[in-house]
């Protein structure tokens, strides 16, 4: 309390010092967020119908639109290159709760990140996607587990490519090395953003090597114009 009163918390977004029972961002910029309606029907939306075809899914739901200058785009920034791994943890937290009255987790075995490389992990300080897993499941009390999956071969960031050339940007990209722990589960695999949805799919079909495996997949963000 007394920190508080000499260094301030801050919104990250418009930096207004936060209530006592505010966390990350004030009640003003989380309500500004971009709600998808993802959760209405997870099994059939639009997040869902970009990875149809493309790997087993049995969920998908995305929390926010992402677009440039939105705050989920601005959030995601500070996440990934602002060395502020709190607010991955925050936005998971905010997607559980809100995602929570709506059954998506009854059913779910085991949380599992989606892996960056070793060496962007180096750089970064952490894997932003591993906060956020962390976050639902802080709310959730579903495991964690971020050693299922690697990401075994470094490849260039997808943001920088066209979509043609994301899919083949990722081939042989992740490698499965505890088949067993999820043999039989139901997994969630979790991302920040699903722009394409070919890393998503790629990591995805890995996981799907498992025997009698289900994935469903939860984003912070989806691109507003899928």
């Amino acid at each position: 309390m007394w920190l508080d009163t000499f260094m301030p918390r801050q919104c990250k977004l418009c930096g207004c010092r936060l209530a006592e029972d505010e966390q990350t961002l004030c009640l003003a910029c989380s309500r500004k967020l971009p709600l998808t309606d993802d959760y209405l029907s997870p099994y059939d939306n639009n997040t869902a119908r970009l990875l149809w075809g493309r790997m087993p899914v049995e969920r998908a739901t995305a929390l926010t639109y992402y677009y440039p200058e939105s705050f989920c785009a601005l959030l995601m920034y500070k996440l990934k290159y602002g060395s502020q791994p709190d607010i991955g943890e925050w936005l998971g937290a905010y997607m559980a709760n809100s995602f929570m009255p709506y059954a998506l987790f009854d059913d779910i075995d085991i949380i599992v990140p989606l892996p960056i490389h070793k060496r962007r992990e180096r750089e970064r300080g952490y894997n932003q996607s591993h906060e956020i897993a962390r976050g639902i499941g802080d709310i959730s009390n579903i495991k964690v587990c971020n050693n299922i999956v690697e990401r075994s071969r470094y490849t260039m960031s997808q943001t920088k490519l066209a979509h043609a050339d994301r899919t083949k940007n990722v081939e042989n990209a992740f490698t499965l090395l505890r088949p067993d722990a999820i043999e039989g589960k139901h997994v969630l695999l979790v991302d920040d953003i699903i722009t394409t949805g070919a890393t998503i799919s790629a990591c995805a079909n890995v996981l799907a090597e498992a025997e009698d495996v289900k994935i469903s997949v939860m984003t912070v963000g989806r691109t507003h114009n899928l």
